[in-house]
């Protein structure tokens, strides 16, 4: 299996999974208010540190990308993730609007269950410039 490690032009750990109140792209769910409400957008979870060194600030839209693609999204900053990880939920978005998750993650295949990894890879978030 291929490894990935941080270096300069990819520095952060992507992890892409679920939300408690989301089943995969939201077909159902994002029709019930109740959980609609809960989490109705895409976001990268980003540790305050990491978001203070890129100068990001909490809601800012930046572009998530890793060396398949980016994605643009707002970014969620605090302390639930370790410094140097990002998370983004896989339930948002598609290939138009730019904010599917697994657009940005290893396209390789588990050798034991032949299953996708679909679940992590390298990235940088990137500031977008104030118009």
């Amino acid at each position: 299996m291929v490894v990935e490690k941080p270096g300069e032009d990819f520095p952060l750990q992507l992890n892409t999974g679920r939300l408690l109140w989301h089943w995969h792209t939201r077909t159902k769910t994002a029709r019930a208010p109740e959980l609609h409400d809960k989490a109705p957008k895409a976001c990268v979870e980003i540790h305050e540190d990491d978001a203070k060194t890129l100068s990001i600030e909490n809601g800012e839209t930046v572009n998530v990308v890793s060396s398949r693609g980016f994605i643009k999204i707002p970014a969620k900053v605090g302390t639930e993730m370790k410094k140097g990880e990002v998370f983004v939920t896989f339930h948002y978005g598609g290939w138009e609007e730019n904010q599917a998750a697994n657009q940005l993650i290893m396209d390789i295949m588990d050798a034991v269950s032949n299953q996708p990894v679909l679940k992590h890879s390298l990235c940088r978030i990137e500031k977008l410039a104030v118009e």
